[in-house]
């Protein structure tokens, strides 16, 4: 394969492997994921130690790795053979070792990661291959024409996730909004460390709105949690008296959540309105127990990925968040509100960008082959 070849198919993957890191930066400075689903493998890698190196994003690397690589293939082919084969090299076994991390520590796959590290790889092997080419030239295209590729290819998808549409809610959260107000919908469970955890930043992060906030909550009560089905009867006996969020914000941080301390709990809201013998009634039968079955019922409709889940209108968070990214996707779903953005799917983003990649290599590498002068027998 001549040398002409190995470039050009070698500038095309860095451009690849650029769009890919650009639309994972987008995903890791944003509260809200545009090009991977919240709660999937992307998720889980998002949120790993892995994803950060030394407090740098990680695809914030990749950028820059990928960047120094495109300006490598301009320079003069002795410092390509030298040292743009041993960079890409280099890359290959970091990229390689990251593709094991996702299967045997995180145990879940980032798909945007796997292209850019199986893209690095690649590269590797092409920087070996053209170290080792047939003499060759550089192809049809400037490097100024490469060097506005690479900025088409790392601009594209910030643009494009402006216009992703808004995520389809499930028709059991959508049931339980109330019009006019800002929505959310909470799935948590009173004993687990990570609702307890996101119970504080959510009232925080609620405050600036007042009551144009209007809350649900679903009590799903896991079955490793020894007390956290009490909690859940004493919750939605609570709840029928309009007391709900009062035992709720007890229950999230006591630390007795048996049969007893759940009583304590409902004695010191009786000063507050809490009927004392309505909640020992429904406490004490059969109610409690129909009622947290009811709720996890509709948890079970929404299909959720773990807890807590959060619906803020459209968009749905999972795990423990901060207080600035809940704010942050509150504002984010009030300014779509306001303002609907064009949806355009993300699949017109990847397919346009390879189009347009593939057209740029097709022309670099035969349209200077055509220019060759004909080789007779």
């Amino acid at each position: 394969m001549r040398r002409t070849y190995t470039l050009v198919a070698f500038r095309t993957l860095v451009l690849v492997a650029l769009s890919a890191s650009a639309a994972l930066l987008y995903d890791y400075t944003r509260p809200l994921p545009a090009f991977c689903q919240s709660g999937g493998g992307c998720e889980a890698v998002r949120q790993s130690a892995f994803a950060h190196i030394f407090g740098v994003p990680q695809p914030v690397i990749g950028l820059l790795a990928f960047v120094v690589l495109l300006g490598g293939s301009f320079a003069a082919h002795p410092w390509r053979a030298k040292y743009l084969t041993a960079i890409a090299t280099l890359g290959a076994v970091l990229a390689l070792g990251f593709l094991a991390i996702q299967a045997f520590v995180v145990h879940a796959f980032c798909y945007l990661c796997v292209v850019v590290d199986s893209s690095t790889v690649l590269l590797a092997a092409l920087a070996w291959l053209h170290r080792s080419a047939p003499e060759g030239n550089d192809g049809a295209l400037s490097n100024t024409s490469w060097g506005m590729l690479a900025l088409v290819s790392v601009l594209a998808p910030y643009l494009f996730a402006q216009m992703q549409p808004r995520p389809e809610v499930p028709a059991p959260v959508a049931r339980m909004w109330e019009p006019g107000k800002l929505n959310i919908v909470e799935l948590s469970d009173f004993e687990c460390p990570f609702c307890r955890m996101l119970h504080g930043d959510l009232r925080k992060a609620l405050e600036p709105y007042g009551d144009r906030v209007h809350l649900e909550r679903l009590t799903v009560p896991l079955p490793m949690h020894q007390h956290a089905r009490t909690a859940a009867r004493a919750y939605v006996c609570a709840r029928v008296q309009n007391m709900g969020e009062a035992m709720a914000d007890r229950l999230f941080t006591a630390s007795d959540l048996s049969e007893a301390g759940c009583r304590a709990i409902a004695t010191q809201l009786a000063s507050g309105g809490l009927d004392l013998a309505a909640f020992d009634k429904c406490f004490s039968g059969p109610d409690s127990e129909t009622m947290v079955a009811h709720d996890v019922d509709i948890a079970k409709q929404i299909t959720f990925k773990g807890l807590p889940t959060l619906w803020i209108g459209s968009q749905v968070l999972i795990g423990a968040r901060s207080a600035d990214d809940i704010r942050a996707t509150i504002d984010a779903e009030l300014g779509a509100a306001r303002r609907p953005a064009p949806q355009v799917p993300q699949g017109w983003l990847w397919g346009g960008l390879l189009a347009l990649f593939a057209v740029a290599a097709g022309y670099a590498a035969f349209a200077e082959r055509a220019r060759e002068p004909r080789r007779t027998a």
